[in-house]
């Protein structure tokens, strides 16, 4: 991801990325950016668990590149994981008709 910052992004208001943890797991995805910091947090709300990463960055243009793990699609029954729609679709994302 590219962005134009109009100026350096202060303590209190960060850019957030939502992180879908089925692809981007806090332990295994890699996060280059092109200054500043960042951070992986998840917080639980209602019954659905809301990866974020937080990233303070500097002004004019910047970079974000993050890399996840690849899953096998439609992995059928015996599968170690859910797919991803199966994650979507439970707790607060469970009326969600539009992905």
């Amino acid at each position: 991801m590219t962005l134009q910052a109009p100026k350096v992004a202060e303590s209190d208001a960060p850019t957030v990325v939502f992180l879908p943890d089925y692809h981007f797991p806090k332990d295994a995805c890699s996060v280059e950016v092109s200054s500043g910091k960042w951070e992986i947090s998840s917080d639980e709300e209602e019954t659905a668990l809301i990866q974020r990463l937080r990233w303070w960055h500097g002004e004019g243009e910047q970079t974000l590149r993050i890399t996840g793990v690849a899953r096998k699609h439609n992995a059928g029954e015996g599968a170690e994981d859910a797919g991803y729609y199966e994650q979507c679709n439970q707790g607060t994302w469970a009326n969600c008709t539009l992905m």
